[in-house]
């Protein structure tokens, strides 16, 4: 994730915009993630290549990215009619829309992403 986010910015080839990242967040913390009060969980970036070329041309640093994904918080959930029947969640200081997708919306995205 370091190297990755050290990368600099330019066009992207096919399999940097399909590139998938898993991280784990330990509760205490490590070297990538901040330290937060919820148990240890994995966290799946999709498209992470093209997301932190986003983030960074809007202004976002890796590091903010992280403390509002990853802060010492708790996800607000935002009530949603969602036909798909997936969450949604505000990053704790509202900066950042959270939704958990299903494998065939995942593929889906991941599919239109190049576009």
């Amino acid at each position: 994730m370091v190297s990755a986010e050290k990368r600099p910015l330019g066009p992207l080839s096919k399999d940097e915009l399909g590139e998938e990242v898993r991280l784990m967040f330990p509760s205490g913390g490590s070297d990538l993630t901040p330290a937060h009060e919820m148990d240890d969980f994995f966290f799946k970036d999709y498209g992470s290549q093209l997301f932190r070329h986003l983030r960074a041309r809007n202004g976002i640093s890796a590091e903010s990215y992280l403390a509002s994904v990853c802060g010492d918080f708790q996800y607000i959930e935002f009530v949603s009619n969602s036909k798909s029947g997936q969450f949604f969640f505000y990053t704790y200081d509202n900066q950042f829309m959270i939704k958990t997708v299903s494998k065939t919306e995942m593929l889906f995205l991941i599919s239109i992403l190049p576009q």
